[in-house]
């Protein structure tokens, strides 16, 4: 395990995880291991960077318009 390699990328994943935060717990757990990684950490590494790259198109879309009311509505499931 290249622990170096390692650590680079949860420093990344902790940086994107301030814009995605569907992302933060999971980070949080991985970069617990920063010191002594496994393949079993570096795979929980690699699911969370599969989500985000299934993930990158979704997202928020504002637009600019005159009325300046937010409306939203969240489905509990």
């Amino acid at each position: 395990m290249d622990r170096n390699r390692y650590q680079h990328l949860v420093g990344k994943l902790i940086y994107l995880s301030l814009a995605k935060l569907d992302i933060a717990f999971s980070v949080s757990i991985v970069s617990q291991f920063m010191h002594t990684p496994t393949k079993r950490h570096l795979d929980a590494m690699n699911q969370i960077l599969r989500y985000l790259k299934g993930s990158s198109s979704k997202g928020l879309l504002f637009k600019k318009t005159e009325d300046r009311d937010i409306v939203g509505s969240s489905d509990a499931n």
